[in-house]
């Protein structure tokens, strides 16, 4: 009868929620300047969601198209002779294979971390870990949200004094595999601690804060509504809802209210931002005693970055990074097979101003700053089903402890 009710209300939330039947995922290759700036166009005119940004030539870009604008976007295309092919037939189809009925968690000792957690859960699980190992684990509140959603981070700590690595998880809501390998991560932390040589010095030298879901409201409505919601919930003036709050830092570069990279009229000047995550998160962070790493971890595309996203100069530390990300993704390869690129953000995938890895890169001086994009490279992509949670944190976390082992080296 349980097992039961909990089938019919995975049925019903379903039904509330926005539905995909028959949208497709096309990966389209433009070769010219000229099939760029049409493809630019395409997406204003049909309002499609781009998965993966537009990059350059002979980049391939990731674009959810929905059902009634297939045929349409199609022709258009095949006009313009720009080469696509259907990445994902159905996206509807997906989304109701992700995830499977289950039962709700409720301690860290039966928490399933192999499948995907709503908010309250992962706060719930936070809580719980500090509990669980109240010698090296605490929680504490990060801020508040547009909605009133309180979040937490879960710092991992032996002893008072040591380095802080900050590991931030879920920025865009749409990326649950995010907050998965987040939580995946600091169980390892915290089950290998005095039980494994190599975690337990790492700990005993390093602090870990994990922020597991960084962008709540955004998070709670792709659950509730809307899978592929990518921003926060703010709401202001106009029909458009909400702010790309790894754009937010900065706004060097505005789009407009509507798209989902909309950086806001100005950094941190509305009300609703500093209500809300970012400026929580950047007085959480930079209250820290000594922060001296920070990774935004992202998904997808399997990439291991670093500043700058603003401009195509290098950093000035841009050797040490180049190591750092290079050590860790062949870390990431010895796990599992996976192949990860490392390499400078704006060269990698694109420009972008007004992200996290920059600012605390250039504000705060956290020397070594990451942005990552995790699992995969668009067969599932925003869709990961549950069952590659596992190998994406385990690759994941052998990426952190390479990164952790260059903060006791002194290289950060």
């Amino acid at each position: 009868m349980q097992l039961h009710f909990l089938l019919c209300f995975v049925v019903a939330a379903v039904s509330a929620s926005r539905t995909f039947k028959g949208d497709q995922v096309l990966r389209v290759i433009p070769v010219r300047e000229d099939q760029i700036k049409s493809l630019e166009h395409l997406v204003t005119k049909f309002e499609l969601d781009l998965w993966t940004d537009i990059r350059g030539e002979n980049r391939p870009v990731d674009i959810h198209v929905l059902a009634k604008d297939i045929t349409a976007f199609k022709v258009a295309l095949r006009r313009l002779r720009i080469d696509f092919t259907v990445f994902i037939d159905d996206v509807q189809a997906l989304v109701e294979n992700e995830r499977a009925p289950r039962l709700p968690t409720r301690s860290y000792a039966d928490f399933d971390y192999e499948v995907y957690h709503n908010y309250e859960e992962i706060q719930q699980w936070i809580t719980s870990a500090a509990e669980a190992y109240p010698s090296i684990a605490t929680a504490a509140t990060v801020g508040s949200t547009f909605e009133g959603r309180e979040f937490k981070a879960l710092t991992i700590s032996s002893q008072p004094g040591n380095p802080q690595f900050v590991i931030n998880c879920g920025i865009h809501a749409r990326e649950w595999v995010t907050p998965a390998t987040c939580m995946f991560s600091a169980k390892y932390l915290l089950d290998g601690y005095g039980n494994d040589a190599t975690i337990t010095s790492l700990v005993n030298q390093v602090d870990f804060v994990f922020i597991p879901s960084s962008n709540p409201d955004g998070y709670a409505y792709t659950w509730s509504s809307d899978r592929m919601w990518r921003k926060t919930r703010t709401k202001r003036s106009g029909v458009c809802v909400g702010v790309d709050p790894n754009r937010n830092f900065d706004a060097q570069s505005l789009t407009s209210p509507c798209s989902d990279t909309y950086c806001g009229p100005s950094a941190f000047s509305e009300v609703e931002t500093k209500l809300i995550l970012e400026d929580s998160q950047k007085n959480f962070v930079e209250s820290l005693p000594n922060p001296v790493m920070y990774v935004d971890v992202h998904a997808y595309s399997q990439l291991w970055m670093f500043p700058y996203g603003y401009t195509t100069s290098r950093p000035a530390d841009f050797m040490t990074l180049t190591n750092i990300a290079s050590d860790s993704v062949s870390a990431i390869q010895a796990t599992h097979g996976a192949v990860y690129e490392p390499g400078q953000i704006s060269t990698t995938i694109y420009v972008a101003s007004g992200s996290t890895a920059d600012y605390f890169y250039d504000t705060t001086g956290i020397k070594c700053s990451f942005a990552t994009e995790l699992r995969d490279t668009g067969r599932y992509g925003f869709l990961l089903p549950e069952r590659l949670i596992k190998p994406t944190a385990e690759e994941s976390f052998a990426a952190f402890k390479v990164m952790a082992q260059a903060i006791v080296d002194g290289k950060c």
